[in-house]
This record gives C-alpha cells, structure tokens and sequence, in this order.
C-alpha cells in the first residue's frame, strides 16, 4: 500500500513538472511570436526553431502526456472496479457460508433437539447427532482487509467465534455419541429391555448413577454450546450482509441477505432441563 501511494505521488510529480515546462515553453513562444520588442532581442534563428520544430515537438510531447495520464487513471480505474468485484464476491460467499452453517445447525435443532427438549430424561432421549458438519467451506481470510478497511474490525472477534462455536458444536456431538454408544452397550450386555414406563431407578439399576450423571452434564452442555453458536452464526450473518450494503451502497451492486423458515422458533433457547446435574445428584442420593 505504502509503495504503491510513493509511486503515485513520483508519477503526478513527474507530470507536474512535465505539465509545467511545456506551459512555460508555449508562453515564451507566444511571446516571441507575438512580441515585436522581443522577437528582435532573439536570433531569428532560434525564433524559426521555436516556432517549426521545438513547437510540433512539444505539441506530440504534450499529447504524449495527455495519452499516458489517460492510461494511467484507465488503468487505476480498472484496479479498483476488480478490486470492488472481488470484495462483492468475498462478502457474498462469506454470508452464504455462515448462513448455511446456521441453516445447518436450525436443521439439528429442529429434528434432533426439539421433539425431546421437555422430557424429564431429556440427556437419554436425545439421539446420536452426526459429528460430521454438513459445511466443510473455510472463511476466506479476506474478510480480515475488508472489514478492517471499513473500520469494523471490532466485529472480527463475532465472526471469528461464530465459526469457533460451529466446529465446538460437532465436537460435542462426537463426545456425546461415545458416551451414549457406551450407556446403551451397558443396557444390552446387561439384557435390560427399555420398554414404556421404564422408570430412571430402572435404568439406574444396571447403569452406574455416575456414568447418566455424567451423560447429563454433557448433554446441557451440548445444548448450551449449540444455542450460543446459533446466535453467533445468526449476528455474524446479519453483520455481513449489513457491512455489504453499506459498502456498496448506491454502487448498484446487489447483496445477499440469507431467510431462515421458522428460525425464530429454533433459535430460541431450549428451555431449563427438569434434571441439571445437581437436581439429578439429588435425586440418586435419595434412593
């Protein structure tokens, strides 16, 4: 950046003195040529010179000039409106990455969370989520320069920590699936059929009170960690898609703003559980 302004500034030096001389010249030929008094203190000779071929000279010299500051500001113009596409188009991907990364997340919610997030032993009805994210796409470091150029670089952490909390949901997932593959191989080694009615003492009769309490924790904390990357994903969206209009506003360019069906209902947080660790501690303790 700092090469490229001194660069600049030593080509409309150069022009200016360019500019400048050729202006003094054609004032001392006017002059001579117009100027009797003058004319004879000058060699007649050097009058003929001036006028028939320092002049056409000078004048080519001049268009020369004209043509290579024209190309130049041609040029700096063609820079920018690249320049201008390409950061349209990392605005444009980055908001449709973290929308799909939402859009991801609201799925899971929706299927997976939602249906069981009022039952009293909602940390063993819960199903097995995949640990795979369905968005593998990376933020292109880009948004870094564009944001810090709009002097938003105070929101880099919200975008930052929006796909932190992303990749940190599916590592819970994968830590929540072991413990849960290991409780239900506990069930079937010990030949316990859960069948309707099962109580939480029938289940606690084959599997270690210890080891639900412990699925319990890690499954608020899932559900915790998945509610605050759902808000993340949907304010660093929003953030985008709002630094792209005010970017390219009256510009012509057009943006994106990503719409999430029933996104109100599943960004709400999932309500209190009726056991947390400590009520279910409570609740093995009195057995």
């Amino acid at each position: 950046m700092k090469a490229s302004f001194e660069g600049s500034m030593r080509f409309f030096f150069l022009i200016g003195v360019l500019i400048g001389s050729l202006i003094v010249f054609y004032i001392l030929l006017g002059v001579a040529a117009y100027s009797q008094e003058i004319s004879l203190l000058i060699n007649p000779l050097v009058v003929a010179v001036l006028k028939d071929v320092l002049g056409p000279v000078s004048a080519g010299f001049g268009g020369a000039i004209a043509g290579a500051y024209g190309a130049y500001f041609l040029q700096r113009k063609s820079e920018s409106d690249k320049e201008s596409r390409i950061d349209a188009s990392t605005l444009h991907r980055a908001i449709i990455l973290f929308g799909d990364k939402l859009n991801d997340l609201l799925s899971i919610k929706k299927y997976n969370i939602h249906p069981y997030q009022n039952s009293e032993i909602r940390f063993l009805e819960i199903p097995k989520i995949s640990p795979r994210p369905s968005v593998q796409d990376q933020l292109d470091t880009r948004i870094i320069d564009i944001l810090i150029a709009m002097n938003l670089s105070a929101h880099l952490d919200i975008v930052k920590i929006a796909g932190f909390r992303y990749s940190a949901c599916f590592e819970n997932f994968s830590n929540r699936n072991q413990m849960l593959d290991e409780y239900r191989e506990l069930l079937h080694t010990s030949e316990f059929r859960k069948e309707t009615g099962v109580s939480l003492d029938d289940i606690a009769s084959v599997v270690n009170p210890g080891r639900l309490i412990a699925i319990c924790a890690m499954t608020e904390q899932t559900l915790e960690v998945l509610d605050e990357a759902l808000q993340s994903l949907k304010e660093a969206t929003d953030l985008l898609a709002d630094a792209f209009e005010a970017k390219f506003k009256g510009s012509g360019t057009r943006g994106v703003r990503m719409v999430f069906s029933d996104a109100d209902i599943y960004l709400a947080p999932v309500p209190k559980p009726y056991f947390d660790t400590e009520r279910l501690k409570a609740y093995f303790r009195r057995r």
